[in-house]
């Protein structure tokens, strides 16, 4: 090879290598880049809960943490975003940023006033204040109010918030939580606090004068804890973009999109049928069961059936007191809700939200039946001995007490032994003609109402009520409660095949009566001579009583004659001289 040729092979291989080097030298620093970044998103922000007032201190002071925000957009995003939601507002600014815009917490709050919300204001420096603030919310959250928290502060802050409310259970329908990420990205520390229940916003600003909207009830399979999704977004040339603010919640749970659910069950025929073996159970079908799949077919859902650890319903006590069994889960949030013969109360209620109804029972006292008594003595044995004494004793003391109380008010003009005997014939008569027309005894002692038990707050109630009422109107309900109690009495009765002439317990419909037959009709029976033989008894025994009677008269005459008639023979003849008429006097009787 020539020395030119070879030179220019040099020239190009030199190049090639730096353009190898220079290549080499952009993906390392590329790669520095990349897991900087990846380190920055992978520490977390929560900082130590001592260290939080210190840091707030730290950014009142500092230069340039919150000048740079776009306060004249931020208070018409604030003020379009409330009034899309027609709530009333509390305002927990931090104090950085009052030091930092003097004007733009006075022109918010006059900014809303003028659109007719009432607002709230709270300072976030002192964990005084944060207290505070969680006081405001619990009663908002204990009267139902609907208002709305809007949140700017450090992120710090604004996580150990959250995570309070999760805690203190500070959950409700009504009340939307707003936090505003306006210097930082949301952290994942912020993110695993939120849960389904809560109604949690959070806006961001990617740019100046555009403010992202994100929910957490925007979608109907949250995964891990609850997921934010954008769901609107506002401008300073168009305002916001979506109405309403934010989506409802039958319009986002309409379809579950297959979205597991974790049920508690509970043996307890003909509501559900559970087998349980050594290490599982297994659920045989049953009205609750079959209520269940209508609603996983209609709202689209799936759902895995847990043994609750003690296998009872429990009850809900009040101010947050621990509780046991189903309610014990869903008060927990370890379960999503229950479907079961569960009684709605006022205890319950406190803890949990109740659906619309899925049953109309009516209650009244169950006992022991008594012993069918003697036909015999039917007649003759109207109470039990234990009753003839005070019996006696009241019948016998009710007379002379009411001649007491009548003499000692008044005199009576037949004289006193007409008194006490009227007295006494009138108490008797009283007690002789009490029964059926004077008491009543109820035979419903009051209605129960069952339903669907879900965790408080819960934002899918309403998709549930409304398959319930349909299911209701269109007697679906009645007709499987009434075919799990035929199934249900065809297998106590141990028939192999079913039959529905046989059933012979009376089925529960919802939002009906009942239906019984006349009394007379109930009591019918087949006369025969063992139902009257007590009559015959009573015959036989006054007969005897009268011919008893009669012996005793016959011989007290008979003996009476006879002692008058030895009485004449043994009386010796005494002569009668009449007086004389001086001594007759009508005021002396002479005996002769």
């Amino acid at each position: 090879m020539s020395g030119g040729g070879r030179k220019k092979n040099e020239n190009r291989t030199h190049f090639t290598f730096r353009r190898a080097m220079a290549a080499a030298e952009r993906c390392v620093l590329a790669l520095t880049v990349f897991a900087v970044v990846l380190a920055t998103m992978a520490i977390p922000e929560r900082d130590d809960h001592s260290n939080i007032w210190r840091r707030q201190r730290r950014a009142v002071v500092s230069d340039g943490r919150w000048r740079d925000l776009d306060y004249g957009n931020l208070t018409n995003a604030i003020r379009d975003i409330v009034e899309a939601m027609t709530v009333d507002c509390t305002l927990a600014v931090h104090s950085g940023v009052e030091n930092a815009a003097a004007d733009f917490l006075s022109n918010t709050i006059k900014s809303l006033h003028g659109r007719g919300v009432t607002t709230t204001h709270h300072a976030l420096l002192t964990e005084d204040h944060v207290q505070s603030l969680l006081v405001n919310i619990r009663r908002a959250v204990a009267d139902g109010h609907h208002t709305s928290y809007i949140v700017l502060s450090t992120s710090a802050l604004m996580e150990n918030l959250l995570s309070a409310i999760r805690k203190s259970n500070l959950m409700s329908r009504n009340v939307v939580y707003m936090f505003l990420w306006l210097r930082s990205s949301v952290s994942r520390t912020f993110k695993a606090d939120i849960l389904e229940a809560m109604r949690v916003c959070v806006i961001t600003s990617p740019r100046p004068g555009f403010y992202q909207i994100y929910y957490s009830q925007a979608s109907a399979r949250p995964g891990y804890g609850s997921t934010l999704k954008m769901v609107n977004w506002w401008s300073a040339m168009d305002g916001l973009v979506r109405f309403p603010l934010l989506p409802p919640p039958k319009k986002v749970y309409k379809n579950f999109e297959g979205r597991y659910f974790n049920v508690p069950v509970l043996h307890k025929p003909p509501w559900t049928f559970v087998e349980y073996l050594n290490d599982s159970f297994r659920v045989e079908g049953g009205r609750d069961d079959k209520l269940i799949n209508l609603l996983a077919d209609k709202l689209h859902f799936q759902f895995r059936y847990i043994d609750p650890p003690d296998r009872t319903q429990g009850s809900g006590l009040d101010h947050g007191s621990s509780m046991q069994g189903v309610l014990g889960l869903i008060w927990q949030r370890e379960a999503d809700w229950f479907v079961g013969d569960l009684s709605i109360t006022y205890e319950r209620n406190l803890v949990v939200d109740f659906s619309f109804l899925t049953l109309v029972d009516n209650e009244a006292f169950l006992t022991h039946a008594p012993g069918r008594l003697n036909e015999a003595f039917s007649l003759i044995r109207p109470f039990h001995w234990s009753v003839w004494p005070l019996l006696l004793i009241t019948v016998i003391f009710s007379g002379p007490i009411l001649y007491i109380l009548v003499d000692t008010t008044d005199g009576h003009p037949q004289g006193k032994s007409m008194l006490y005997w009227k007295c006494v014939w009138w108490s008797v008569t009283v007690f002789l003609q009490q029964g059926a027309q004077h008491f009543h005894l109820s035979e419903k002692l009051n209605t129960r109402y069952s339903a669907i038990a879900f965790q408080r707050a819960c934002p899918y109630r309403d998709n549930f009520d409304d398959v319930l009422m349909r299911l209701f109107e269109g007697g679906i309900l009645s007709k499987i409660t009434e075919e799990e109690y035929q199934k249900l009495n065809d297998k106590l009765m141990g028939s192999e095949k079913f039959d529905a002439a046989s059933v012979v317990i009376e089925p529960v419909l919802e939002g009906s009566e009942p239906q019984q037959e006349d009394d007379d009709k109930q009591l019918t029976i087949a006369m025969s001579m063992k139902t009257l033989q007590g009559a015959f008894y009573v015959l036989a025994i006054g007969s005897i009583l009268a011919g008893f009677l009669l012996l005793i008269e016959m011989r007290s005459h008979d003996k009476w004659k006879n002692d008058k008639r030895i009485k004449r023979i043994k009386a010796p003849f005494v002569y009668k001289q009449k007086a004389p008429i001086k001594f007759q006097n009508r005021l002396y009787d002479l005996k002769e």
